[in-house]
């Protein structure tokens, strides 16, 4: 049974987390009971213009919610490091955020450069037919390679796929020890709507052949938190407002950073790929259902585009994935330190589609 009442617990996000925590639940509990996570991810926090559409206006900031919330749960999580590629802005300025987030946070988590820029479809090649498969290789897939050698690893992809495409291509045999792969992304082929707006699949169509490389080359273990968990949760200005004049240095940066993303948004602000790693904590909160999906690949894009797309539903072909869809999950509180100054807040509902989940029946517990 799905709980009738599941809070999203991103009320451990601004604790004042440090190294020496973390350090303490190294010594609390053995390799074997957590799992082991790296971060693939395009983290913004704090950034401003410099996306990687070109358009002016604050980066999205809820990757920095989701690293945010593993650490939180470092009895559960032994966050590796964090990745970070192309996407919601250009890497190298997402590089100097997640730094200086994880700085302002007492995170000592490693921090390495991955992709800059997507897969070419069709996929560059020489004059002559010669191939570069290699060609993607960069600190951050050898990082990944790394870690794969010193046992399984799970990574929540929060942003594209294109490290990961590269990993498998080039690094198979490591490649065999990623158990999971946690990502925003998937729908049901109608567009998802924000505030009466149309908005991408951006994980996905930033570098779609990424995403048709890593599921065609790889039998890896796929979760797909559809988009449309994105309606169950939001935080808004007030909330982040009461965040950034509290007692904690770590969340004051965060709720500075974020303002002017929330005040962008009417509504609030949506920690979009926090679900990721909520899903782990938490996989009662959602539904779930097994199935396949269809994927139309055209030229990496930030804007919604027929061309682009990633439809998953149980009776679709395609090696078994599995879909999360919402269950009941709210923003229950947010906390500075050990003190919430703020009351409970469900949030209403800020996406929709056209049509019912076509799942039906088929959903379940994602806990089974």
């Amino acid at each position: 049974m799905v709980a009738e009442n599941t809070p999203m617990p991103l009320s451990g996000l601004y604790q004042d987390i440090s190294p020496s925590d973390y350090r303490e639940a190294d010594d609390r509990t053995s390799d074997g009971e957590r799992t082991r996570v790296i971060f693939s991810t395009d983290f913004g926090l704090g950034l401003i213009n410099g996306r990687f559409g070109g358009e002016a206006g604050p980066a999205p900031v809820d990757d920095a919610y989701a690293v945010a919330l593993a650490a939180a749960n470092s009895d559960r999580f032994d966050v590796r490091g964090l990745v970070i590629t192309f996407g919601n802005d250009v890497m190298l300025p997402q590089l100097r955020a997640a730094e200086r987030g994880l700085h302002e946070l007492e995170l000592g988590f490693p921090v390495v450069p991955g992709a800059q820029v997507p897969f070419s479809n069709p996929p560059v090649q020489f004059f002559d037919g010669r191939q570069l498969p290699d060609w993607c290789v960069n600190d951050g897939v050898r990082f990944m390679a790394d870690e794969l050698r010193e046992g399984p690893l799970t990574v929540f992809a929060i942003g594209p796929f294109t490290d990961l495409a590269c990993l498998v291509q080039n690094f198979p045999i490591e490649a065999r020890n990623l158990e999971k792969i946690v990502a925003l992304a998937g729908g049901h082929g109608e567009p998802l709507i924000l505030g009466g707006t149309p908005v991408p699949d951006l994980n996905f169509t930033v570098d779609p052949l990424a995403l048709k490389i890593l599921l065609a080359h790889s039998d890896i273990s796929f979760v797909a938190m559809m988009f449309e968990v994105s309606s169950t949760a939001a935080i808004s200005a007030p909330q982040l407002h009461g965040l950034a004049s509290g007692p904690s240095p770590g969340g004051r940066y965060v709720g500075e950073a974020s303002l002017p993303n929330a005040t962008e948004t009417p509504g609030g602000m949506i920690p979009f790929d926090a679900h990721t790693v909520n899903y782990l904590l938490n996989p009662d909160a959602y539904k779930c259902f097994d199935g396949g999906f269809t994927l139309e690949v055209g030229q990496p894009s930030p804007d919604p585009t027929p061309q682009n797309q990633f439809v998953v539903g149980p009776s679709l072909g395609g090696r078994a994935i599995v879909a999360a869809t919402p269950g009941r999950v709210s923003i229950s509180r947010l906390c500075s330190s050990n003190e919430c100054s703020l009351p409970s807040r469900k949030a209403p509902p800020r996406t929709t589609r056209s049509r019912a989940s076509p799942a039906g029946d088929r959903l379940r517990p994602c806990a089974q």
